[in-house]
């Protein structure tokens, strides 16, 4: 199984001294734009209202802690994904380097590309999961329809947006999207997996570098050998 198989390589390649530069670096960047945009997120709740009676500020504050909160969970993937991407091309290196040296990709993106490649999947994660908000809300009564809603979107999104970091080095136009069609099971598949293991703590801190070693793999199991 070409999953089964990305997992164990990555997994294998953790210590790779690449691999935790690349984790500490992403990290930190993540923790900076986190602690910003909750940051902001927080005095503009407390800026957004006013009340003469104590219990209801206190209600109010309450509320919006824990809209807070939720806006640190839900921005903490996109902007995982701008860190990575920032790095990207060192990991991909270092996967291909120990498994695929004879068919490496192209030349490196580059800080400015590979970032906005990141850019690009953090703020398409980030606007459809706002733009779905309302159908969490009102779909809230129905058992496990939201989750379920939430984390199939995710899935997708995160399927497709790691292909796009990893397959853009090997391939563009036509090939990269026929190329892709013929990584749908695989893609999704992938989604599934990392978007539940973004609910682990500690774990989901080391998933953007986890993710891209097991794209390269996944999508080096279908590349022809040269």
């Amino acid at each position: 199984m070409i999953l089964g198989m990305a997992i164990e390589r990555a997994l294998r390649q953790i210590r790779d001294p690449v691999f935790l530069r690349v984790l500490f670096w992403g990290l930190l960047l993540t923790a900076l734009l986190l602690a910003l945009a909750v940051a902001a997120a927080a005095w503009g709740a407390g800026q957004g209202y006013v009340a003469k009676e104590g219990w209801l500020n206190a209600a109010l504050a309450w509320l919006a802690g824990l809209a807070t909160l939720w806006l640190g969970a839900l921005l903490f993937v996109p902007l995982s994904a701008i860190a990575i991407g920032l790095f990207l091309d060192p990991v991909v290196d270092a996967v291909e380097m120990k498994y695929y040296a004879d068919r490496r990709a192209g030349p490196r993106l580059g800080i400015l590309r590979a970032g906005w490649l990141g850019a690009k999947l953090g703020l398409i994660v980030l606007v459809a999961n706002i733009a779905v908000l309302p159908l969490y809300i009102l779909t809230i009564w129905i058992p496990f329809f939201a989750i379920g809603l939430f984390y199939v979107l995710n899935a997708y999104l995160l399927g497709w947006g790691f292909y796009d970091l990893v397959a853009t080095r090997h391939m563009s136009g036509a090939r990269y999207r026929d190329f892709r069609k013929s990584l749908r099971g695989e893609l999704l598949l992938f989604g599934l997996l990392i978007t539940a293991l973004y609910f682990v703590p500690l774990l989901n801190l080391a998933l953007p570098v986890l993710g891209t070693a097991m794209m390269v793999h996944i999508v080096h199991a279908k590349l022809p050998t040269p």
